[in-house]
């Protein structure tokens, strides 16, 4: 009973510390840390194992579906816990005098472990482990009010990282720093094969008894305080800040499907903190902005490495592989402002997502075949910025359409029998049309020109008027769109008012309409106020009249899916006698009706759709705008708000590949006059009266 208190005690009190290595502790138990980037110098040695099999062991357990999800666990984590206190890949220790000894214990008790020939395990987990000595910096980035994460670089870890990749399955292989150290207290114990580059390869080693880890690891760290281990769930995942006993994290492990983006950054200088945490910054905004989870950060001597996750529990979205794709096209673009390159390799698919270590020192981690996919696509298709998988394309393809994605020739990748298709995702926006190639488009004169911003928008409507240009604008996977943007009150309503009454002079065929809060819950709103006003609706108008509209304005007439749109027009179609009930398929039949109705009103001209106030449309409508952006005949004009920070997929696509975005000064006092005369129906006010 008391061992279950002592046991229940640390996991209520010591849980969050057990995801954080002691060096990070004990700088939180200082409060040394004041600045972020903080960096930590010391000398170290650094073991690296490299644990081969665990992605056939994970494919292996995920066929027997959830009941696979503990025995897993269970497994990983026996092999696991034999780190004690450690990270599961990469152990640490300072350089003091018995290191070296404490790090080839280690190396050997991993290579011996009697859990590697049990029945589930035999022949399965290989290991291969390298060795390494020298300076180390440990790096804290992020932000103290959002997230932290500690990663290491130096010369003690490429040394180790070298060593391992010379190893074949079941090496030792240690730097030459390391033998000199390690012939001093283990002479005669082991034999030695010398290797390039000075590295050193050890066999015939005898066993070592593996030491358990210490269950007072907390306690020998005197001056704990609630607030020390408050301060600590900064570093970990959102999903992990609110445990509160071992039992929970029973239930935090699971197999499910996740989007896995590996960013690659290279010419990084592990030695430069600006840079570090400028692109620290940028992935975790990006992320974050799409609703994924930054789960782990690898530095080298010139570049490193993200792990962002989509679809980790409390975390899931319908399209989290489209997410996926705009978070990796914001990653690239941002660190381009920055003159730095980036490589993202993306893959979906079913993975072990979950704890794995010793209840004193563990880590959530993600596991699977698609994990490692992830990471060979970034290395094989380096001059790519972005490529995914076929799973990821086919998940995606319809919420970002097909124009985005480029299938790319098959590649051979180790440790990957069968890759599949793989495309690369490239979002063509103005900027990099007319960049890449000679096209250029009639553009409008820049405020620096002299145009104010009423003629810039007159310019684009002419512009977007002309057939042949839209046509050139489309095949170069732009979309005729423009958006004014402002801040509440700053206008934008003005110069919506005045595009529309401009584009009716020039010959458009306009349908507008503006958006209210409430209709961004509500499938499909703002497409019906559009059409209710195409089709010249009123609420005094009886069923019967609003249903011979909507017939009249289809090419084949009354349609057995019409009883989809009665919620929207308030009329009253029959349904079927057998009716799907399938969302999907709702979905996709109601937008069918909605975009013949739109064709047949574009027929033989040019439309311009106005929509005021588009932060408040539904993902629904979005979606409907974004495919109405490729037909050719319609041309989007938007007004939206400045704080517009989470559109959805299609709201993303739309922006994102626009032809032109007019924004409008902070202050309203510039347009104070035409919007007041605008209200009032005159052409002009006395210039007392507007003082």
């Amino acid at each position: 009973m008391e061992e279950e208190e002592e046991e229940e005690r640390l996991d209520m009190k010591f849980l969050p510390l057990t995801f954080i290595p002691n060096i990070i502790i004990e700088e939180i138990m200082k409060e040394s840390i004041c600045t972020i980037p903080y960096q930590i110098h010391n000398n170290a040695i650094i073991l690296i194992a490299d644990v081969c099999g665990f992605t056939s062991l994970t494919e292996s357990y995920c066929q027997k579906g959830t009941c696979g999800i503990e025995e897993l666990a269970k497994i990983l984590n026996g092999y696991m816990s034999t780190l004690a206190a450690r990270d599961a890949f990469l152990v640490y220790w300072p350089d003091t005098e018995r290191s070296t000894e404490y790090a080839f214990n280690c190396a050997v008790a991993l290579q011996t472990h009697d859990c590697l020939q049990t029945k589930n395990l035999d022949g399965t987990l290989k290991v291969k482990i390298g060795i390494g000595k020298g300076k180390v910096v440990n790096w804290i980035l992020g932000s103290p009010d959002d997230f932290l994460l500690f990663v290491m670089a130096g010369h003690a870890i490429a040394e180790a990282h070298h060593a391992e990749e010379m190893c074949q399955s079941g090496d030792i292989i240690i730097s030459q720093e390391v033998f000199k150290a390690l012939k001093k207290i283990r002479v005669d114990t082991f034999k030695t094969t010398e290797l390039s580059d000075g590295f050193v390869k050890i066999s015939d080693y005898e066993g070592a008894s593996i030491r358990e880890p210490d269950p007072k690891r907390f306690d020998k760290i005197e001056g704990i305080t609630d607030e020390h281990v408050q301060m600590t769930k900064i570093f970990l995942i959102p999903s992990l800040r609110d445990l509160r006993t071992g039992a929970e994290l029973s239930y935090i492990s699971e197999l499910t499907m996740v989007t896995i983006l590996f960013i690659s950054l290279m010419g990084i200088d592990a030695e430069e903190p600006e840079t570090l945490d400028q692109t620290f910054d940028i992935v975790l905004a990006c992320a974050k902005s799409q609703g994924g989870v930054l789960n782990k950060m690898l530095l080298f001597d010139k570049g490193c490495t993200y792990l962002v996750v989509f679809g980790l529990p409390g975390q899931k979205h319908a399209d989290d592989a489209a997410r996926g794709l705009l978070c990796a096209n914001d990653i690239i673009k941002k660190h381009r402002e920055i003159d730095l390159n980036a490589s993202i390799g993306i893959a979906t698919g079913t993975c072990y997502c979950g704890i794995v270590g010793h209840i004193l020192r563990q880590e959530y981690t993600v596991v699977g075949h698609r994990v490692n996919l992830a990471a060979r696509i970034m290395v094989k298709y380096r001059n790519e910025p972005i490529v995914l998988d076929s799973t990821t394309y086919h998940l995606s393809r319809e919420s970002l359409g097909d124009d985005c994605f480029y299938q790319l020739p098959c590649r051979k990748m180790k440790g990957i029998e069968s890759a599949g298709y793989i495309y690369a995702f490239r979002i063509r926006t103005k900027s990099i049309v007319e960049a890449e190639s000679s096209v250029q488009f009639a553009e409008p004169v820049s405020e620096a020109k002299g145009e104010d911003d009423k003629g810039k928008l007159l310019s684009c409507l002419k512009t977007l008027f002309q057939g042949e240009e839209r046509s050139k604008i489309l095949d170069a996977g732009l979309k005729p769109v423009i958006v004014v943007q402002g801040i509440s009150n700053s206008g934008k309503n003005y110069y919506m008012y005045y595009g529309v009454c401009e584009a009716e002079k020039i010959g458009y065929k306009v349908c507008c309409c503006c958006t209210l809060e409430t209709y961004r819950q509500e499938p499909f709103m703002t497409i019906g106020l559009l059409i209710q006003r195409m089709l010249d609706m009123s609420p005094q108008e009886s069923v019967q009249e609003r249903q011979q509209k909507i017939l009249d304005a289809l090419p084949g007439g009354f349609d057995p899916q019409l009883y989809l749109l009665n919620h929207l027009f308030h009329v009253q179609f029959p349904p079927p006698e057998m009716v799907n009930i399938d969302e999907t398929y709702i979905r996709n039949e109601a937008t069918r009706l909605l975009k013949i109705i739109f064709k047949e009103f574009g027929q033989g001209t040019t439309v311009l759709i106005a929509i005021d106030e588009a932060e408040s449309m539904d993902d629904d409508s979005w979606l409907l705008i974004r495919q109405l952006t490729e037909e050719g005949t319609f041309v989007i004009m938007l007004s939206i708000s400045e704080d517009f920070k989470r559109p959805s997929i299609s709201a993303c696509m739309v922006l994102l590949k626009m032809y032109t975005c007019i924004r409008i000064k902070d202050s309203v006092e510039d347009y104070f006059a035409s919007i007041v005369c605008w209200f009032l129906g005159v052409k002009a006010v006395e210039k007392e009266l507007y003082r």
